[in-house]
């Protein structure tokens, strides 16, 4: 299961266009502070989890990137369930990763953080920019084959959403009359599925399909 440290700088650089920012990372998993996080009580137990990898900030925009297994995903996801906030969403789609020849290492990335704060959140609220961005913290699992669906605990408070609403979701901004929005949501639409060969489409339709069925399931039981 996972993405890249790559995917995270170019979504983030589409955002510091849109607001004239300044764009800084970090690699590895120093403890950032709590005061810093104050708009998302709790929120800093699933930030600092030492299977942070890369972090990415753009003028109260943040990104957090994680690779591990199945228990560090899990402690995360019961750390991320317990920010005290209106909304919480956890995405779960298939990772792109494998898809990208073996000559071209890059970072792994098993699941990633989302914040929108500062002056980002002024602007999404001001120009009517969800949901191209999210004002509401969001974590992404990349499931790749190797990650066992069924294993994965989600807290029962957070929203739960799939490759199908997402891909959903920024169709529709993408035909909006909003420049920012539309182009912003075009861009994730590649990332979210980029070119693929028939047969990486059939394995990655086959993964959309058991990640369906599996967290129906989970859902059905809640």
């Amino acid at each position: 299961m996972r993405t890249t440290a790559f995917m995270t700088i170019l979504a983030l650089v589409l955002l510091s266009r849109s607001s004239f920012g300044l764009l800084t990372s970090q690699a590895g998993n120093a403890p950032l502070a709590a005061a810093n996080y104050t708009d998302w009580p709790g929120l800093v137990d699933a930030i600092n989890d030492e299977s942070r990898v890369f972090t990415v900030w753009c003028n109260g925009g943040e990104t957090f990137d994680y690779a591990g297994d199945v228990d560090a995903l899990n402690r995360v996801l019961a750390a991320f369930g317990k920010t005290k906030v209106p909304k919480l969403e956890v995405v779960v789609i298939p990772s792109v990763d494998e898809l990208i020849p073996p000559e071209k290492p890059r970072q792994k990335v098993d699941w990633r953080i989302e914040i929108c704060g500062g002056i980002v959140q002024h602007m999404v609220i001001a120009q009517d920019l969800e949901p191209a961005w999210n004002l509401h913290p969001t974590l992404t699992v990349y499931a790749s084959s190797d990650l066992d669906l069924k294993a994965i605990r989600i807290p029962e408070n957070v929203v739960v959403t799939q490759r199908d609403e997402i891909r959903t979701r920024l169709l529709d901004a993408a035909q909006s009359d909003n420049k920012t929005k539309a182009d912003r949501a075009k861009q994730l639409l590649k990332i979210l599925e980029p070119d693929m060969t028939p047969d990486q489409r059939l394995q990655f339709e086959r993964r959309v399909a058991d990640i369906s069925i599996v967290l129906s399931k989970k859902r059905a039981k809640q």
